[in-house]
């Protein structure tokens, strides 16, 4: 019967030696299909704690795109109000947005057709503001799950938590390393 053997060990033969998996398997004497299997549940464990380990960085990114996202937006109103000045206004603000809007439009420019397209485009932003709220919410769902979680074990066995946070590093190491072709040298 073949022996057990450990995700480190499997990743130090892959990894650090540089062995490919037909010889992990004949040298942990398990077949080579075990060893994929192996490699692959170690890929979504990997990917899962990167997630957890990331995602402050990640929620920092979809605060500066929300900014940038908000900005449009504003630009987009105030295009809005622009148009309805030159549809309904008077005096001096009627020229002045109706002359704006002829350099935006240009000389054989439809402005029926710009403004559908400036709503149209307003509602698109609207919709991808909703989708980073989402994901920025879901995001600082998992951050505090994950502070929670650490908190507790911290509590209970303060060695197991850095050994978790130690191994947590180290798979994100390793998942880099995959992630540019650096697991062969």
């Amino acid at each position: 019967m073949a022996q057990r053997f450990t995700d480190e060990k499997l990743l130090e033969l892959i990894h650090q030696q540089g062995k490919s998996q037909k010889e992990a398997a004949a040298e942990l004497d398990v077949s080579e299909a075990a060893i994929s299997k192996r490699l692959k549940k170690i890929r979504v464990v990997v990917n899962n704690n990167t997630a957890l380990f990331n995602a402050p960085r990640l929620l920092d990114r979809q605060v500066g795109q929300m900014e940038q996202l908000e900005a449009l937006s504003r630009q987009t109103r105030d295009l809005l109000q622009m148009i309805y000045t030159a549809l309904h206004g008077e005096g001096h603000d009627y020229w002045e947005a109706r002359t704006k809007l002829g350099r935006l439009v240009g000389p054989k420019g439809n402005m029926a057709q710009f403004l559908v397209q400036l709503q149209d485009n307003l509602r698109k932003q609207l919709d991808f503001y909703f989708q980073i709220q989402k994901e920025a919410y879901n995001i600082k769902q998992i951050k505090e799950f994950q502070e929670v979680v650490m908190d507790e074990i911290k509590q209970l066995e303060p060695d197991a938590a850095r050994r978790i946070v130690q191994r947590l590093v180290e798979l994100n190491a390793a998942h880099s390393s995959l992630d540019f072709g650096l697991d062969r040298e």
